[in-house]
């Protein structure tokens, strides 16, 4: 740059200088990508109006307007709008409001200044709370391009439901009753509300790929697993990527007059259309999100809290993360990981940190879609399958509509890790890997610790689609065909093991378990596969007539010499007498079986139930429908229906007998208040006037409670249900909110405000 030509361009890699400022400005608009001028002709774009006038005098053979000036043309916002040009391009895309969009769904928030250029894409993260303008430069980081420009304008403008539904300006969509809605409104407000926080050092990490890979506990890289497979394969479903995501390029497109045979068919794209695809592709590869105040990021100290309480309340249910030593190193655990471990603990924080878990959730399910999309090297790192597994539980039991939708998502993505990683498979294994190159005795140590923590993880993935399935009624996804491993275990174990399949088939064929140290995930992980094999019965049957009526279990299930919801009742009694402070993974064992009989005596009754209590939303019909058919079933089946009683106020008093505040008691503990509910109402089976002393039902069954199912002689009581020697509906529903109210998960306010509307409901009948 010499003294003549002072003003030279900032922008990386671009050597223009110039004399005069004004020529800088409109240089500088060759890289904004801004192309508000566009040609009227053949529709190319352009960022400046004389480059334009150029174009169409040299391309198209117009004459400029007048010597010596150049054409004015309108942008493409005011040629939309059918306004005069001003000559000024808008600050952000001009696009009709609908009609049916109110000002809370415009998006018309106010948006952020751009985050400052900086030398690595981490450092951009830590100092986005600064809003000061910063000149590009070059980035020293070879990661740097995984962090893009964010268009706050555009972001704030509600371009895309213009582009989607301007054919028929109707609202997104009509949406029906889901299920963990039950009519009431989703969150609302900012999640990113500062809440025990400092700005954090700009310091802390130099580079994404700190974030993301962890420290071994005893020194050294985490060994990468060869599948044998191809790197490059014709089928299309191996996806093993290698490389970075390379730019997209579109060919050159003939012009519309070369194609004749296409035009006179007089079904052409109209200019307006095609406008809107180029739109809408320019928006979706700027930043799909506003800049948070990230200048508010929760301290050192909170971020602590949180991973301890997860630690302390969460990871003993679901081991998974844990290293196989048992002692969690946080000082070398990934700060992505990490931030999904603040984030489920903080469910169980108080004094306003508990405020800290939703923020801190959809910090980590972005930061998963940012890294995952702009550098597909990391879609199957060990540390972004971890997190994206904990922001799946949270998301699934925080209790919102649009989270739960998330967490569906997320399982899909999981499950395809799951497979894509072999999580599952023992065939591949770091120990056989290790073995074949004859590595030490160190080396064989660390591996057998690496693949159990890689089978931890997988089983992990197999409890929440099993959860998705047994506890929501949502389709599992993972199928049991493709385990060919042996069930968690105690400890790293490199001696023979014996195959998931093996298990099931002993279990199915004999009713024995094969001898093997089993841990309380083992169980709990038997327990939901049998659950998840009477759904499979119960799905069967609703297209058959065939039930078996001389059995309590009446799920047709020819395939197997046993019963699974027999082995279910069974693996309930071996897990809750063979412990003396049973966990919950043993505890889930007898719940899972008192559900099933809620869920399998009649197929659908549990589904008839919550319709029943509202979850059709405002459609009483549909209510008063449900209920008519569940007396009819009651009052022409009173043994089935004592049956489900008589486990759902089990199941009940077990939640009650043995709390742990895991995510699961809160859906147990809600659909037995229901189905308790549900009888108390709508039949007499368990209101009969006692003439002796009532039988107690209590969180195990008993003979007693067998042969009053069975004739449904004298009356029964409830353990911890007030001391009225008949069970009430007001009772149920009120003693079964109490408990809501002290969980910790969002889910639990949301059923216990179900609960309070049918306690409602009662008193005003």
């Amino acid at each position: 740059m010499s003294n003549a030509q002072p003003h030279a361009c900032p922008w990386p890699g671009c050597m223009k200088a110039y004399k005069r400022l004004d020529h800088l400005e409109r240089h500088q608009k060759t890289h904004s990508g801004d192309l508000n001028y566009r040609c009227h002709v053949c529709h190319k774009q352009y960022s400046r109006s004389d480059v334009l006038n150029r174009h169409l005098v040299q391309t198209h053979g117009e004459k400029a307007a007048r010597a010596g000036r150049p054409r004015r043309a309108a942008c493409i916002a005011c040629v939309d709008d059918r306004v005069a040009c001003d000559g000024v391009p808008p600050k952000r895309p001009v696009s009709p409001k609908l009609p049916w969009m109110d000002s809370a769904g415009s998006g018309s928030s106010a948006a952020p200044a751009a985050p400052p250029a900086v030398s690595t894409p981490l450092a951009s993260l830590v100092a986005l709370g600064d809003a000061a303008e910063a000149v590009p430069r070059a980035s020293t980081s070879p990661l740097a391009s995984l962090w893009p420009a964010h268009d706050a304008a555009a972001a704030a403008e509600p371009w895309l439901t213009d582009f989607i539904l301007s054919a028929t300006g109707q609202a997104p969509y009509l949406a029906g009753p889901s299920t963990v809605d039950w009519g009431f409104p989703d969150l609302a407000g900012n999640i990113f509300d500062p809440i025990a926080t400092r700005p954090p050092s700009p310091s802390a990490h130099d580079d994404l790929v700190g974030a993301l890979l962890p420290s071994e506990v005893d020194g050294g890289e985490p060994r990468a697993i060869p599948d044998n497979g191809p790197r490059d394969s014709a089928w299309p479903n191996v996806y093993k990527p290698s490389g970075a995501d390379s730019a997209l390029h579109l060919p050159e497109a003939a012009a519309a007059r070369e194609l004749p045979e296409l035009a006179d068919r007089g079904k052409n794209v109209t200019s307006q259309q095609r406008h809107m695809m180029l739109t809408l592709s320019m928006h979706a590869h700027s930043a799909m999100w506003a800049r948070p105040d990230l200048g508010n990021f929760p301290s050192e100290a909170a971020i602590s809290h949180g991973v301890n309480l997860y630690l302390s309340r969460f990871a003993t249910w679901l081991p998974v993360i844990d290293s196989p030593r048992g002692s969690f190193l946080v000082e070398k655990a990934p700060a992505l990981l990490l931030k999904a471990m603040a984030a489920v603990g903080s469910v169980y924080a108080r004094d306003g940190l508990e405020r800290l878990g939703l923020p801190l959730a959809e910090l980590v399910r972005r930061d998963v879609a940012f890294i995952c999309e702009h550098d597909q090297r990391f879609i199957y790192e060990l540390a972004v399958v971890q997190s994206t597994l904990l922001q799946g539980y949270y998301a699934l039991f925080s209790g919102t509509p649009k989270l739960f939708q998330q967490a569906e998502v997320v399982r899909a993505s999981l499950v395809t890790a799951c497979k894509r990683m072999h999580l599952l498979d023992a065939s591949i294994s770091a120990v056989g890997h290790v073995s074949r190159e004859g590595g030490s005795e160190k080396e064989l140590e660390r591996a057998l610790k690496q693949d159990h923590r890689y089978r931890r993880l997988g089983w992990g993935i197999i409890l929440l689609d099993c959860q998705l399935a047994c506890l929501f009624g949502v389709p599992a996804q993972y199928p049991f065909t493709e385990i060919a491993c042996s069930l968690p275990t105690l400890a790293p174990d490199a001696g023979p093991q014996t195959s998931f399949a093996q298990t099931m088939s002993s279990l199915l064929e004999k009713g024995t378990l094969v001898p093997q140290p089993l841990d309380d995930i083992a169980y709990s992980c038997i327990s939901y596969a049998l659950y998840r094999l009477c759904l499979d019965a119960a799905s069967v049957q609703a297209f058959s007539q065939k039930r078996n009526e001389a059995s309590k279990y009446t799920l047709s299930v020819p395939a197997y010499e046993i019963h699974p919801q027999a082995l279910l009742d069974q693996l309930a009694q071996h897990t809750l007498r063979s412990a003396t402070s049973p966990t919950h993974l043993m505890v889930s064992c007898a719940a899972l079986a008192y559900h099933s009989h809620m869920q399998f005596t009649e197929v659908g009754f549990l589904d008839q139930v919550k319709i029943a209590a509202g979850r059709a939303g405002h459609n009483e019909a549909h209510q008063d429908a449900a209920r008519r058919t569940l007396a009819g079933w009651m009052r022409a089946n009173p043994s089935a229906t004592r049956n489900v009683f008589a486990n759902a106020a089990m199941l009940s008093c077990l939640m009650s007998r043995f709390s742990f505040d895991t995510p699961p008691e809160v859906v147990w503990t809600f659909d037995a208040a229901l189905c308790m509910w549900a009888i108390l109402r709508l039949s007499d089976i368990a209101t009969a006037v006692p003439t002796a002393p009532p039988l107690t039902i209590s969180w195990s069954p008993s003979p007693e409670l067998e042969g009053w199912i069975e004739h449904g002689d004298g009356a029964v009581s409830v353990q911890g249900f007030g001391r009225s020697a008949r069970p009430t509906s007001y009772a149920v529903l009120q003693t079964s909110a109490d408990r809501l109210e002290v969980m910790s998960w969002g889910l639990a306010a949301r059923y216990r405000t179900v609960l309070l509307g049918l306690i409602a409901e009662d008193d005003a009948s």
